[in-house]
């Protein structure tokens, strides 16, 4: 069986049990966070830490989680952020010079890109690595279509993105092959690979999980070569063709 562990997950358990206890709190008066939490800044400052977990080297998490903890440290140690812009924004034009050059000069940074972009046909494609898929579009679209002989699963998280993956040409490793689904106000399409049987078990809160797949009942379909669906949607959709 084919295990893939899902870091998306791991983390938004994490982050919901630290955000019921802190709500706890505050009914009891302990804590007056509600309004933070709910804000803006706490927002940017989610999908900034959610961005570095799923890239350690994307720079624009940082940026989120830069701009919502400025404007956090603004309102509870009065002084005005937009000052404090206005006083250093040139530090971003350096921070940028630094990044070019880093991007020019060091050829192995650029061996570890894990995606390209096909500015043709506007396909990004993903990474594969022993016939497991990873995909990630975080405030962006992708649209992938793979050929794999040896599919053995993987991961798909689409947040504030949409994801659209077909795996109609593919064919199923031996066992049991696991994808995992995190979408979170996002959409994700899946067509999964002809002539398998596959089984949809992914959990949905305040969003959907619709299989539009029209099943057979004379079709006979191998149990040596099984496909499962798993995962999570949240405030999105999941959408499964045949």
């Amino acid at each position: 069986m084919t295990k893939y562990k899902s870091n998306s997950r791991q983390w938004l358990g994490i982050v919901l049990i630290i955000l019921g206890a802190f709500l706890i709190l505050d009914n009891f008066y302990y804590f007056y966070l509600t309004d933070l939490i709910f804000s803006w800044q706490m927002i940017f400052i989610a999908v900034g830490t959610f961005i570095l977990i799923n890239k350690k080297h994307d720079y624009f998490g940082l940026i989120l989680i830069g701009i919502g903890g400025i404007s956090i440290a603004s309102e509870y140690f009065n002084f005005s952020a937009r000052e404090v812009f206005s006083d250093f924004w040139p530090i971003l034009l350096i921070l940028l010079g630094v990044y070019v050059l880093y991007k020019r000069d060091n050829p192995e940074g650029r061996k570890d890109k894990k995606c390209c972009f096909n500015e043709e046909d506007g396909i990004r494609e993903a990474k594969v690595v022993d016939g497991l898929i990873d995909i990630t579009a975080i405030f962006h679209s992708i649209k992938q279509k793979y050929d794999l002989t040896n599919f053995r699963g993987g991961k798909i998280t689409a947040l504030f993105g949409h994801a659209e993956i077909d795996l109609s040409n593919c064919h199923l490793a031996e066992g049991t092959n696991i994808i995992d689904v995190f979408t979170m106000f996002g959409g994700t399409e899946i067509y999964v690979p002809k002539g398998y049987k596959t089984l949809v078990e992914a959990t949905a809160i305040f969003g959907g999980v619709d299989d539009k797949r029209r099943s057979d009942p004379n079709e006979i379909l191998p149990d040596d070569k099984i496909l499962i669906i798993k995962g999570l949607t949240l405030f999105g959709g999941c959408e499964i063709f045949a």
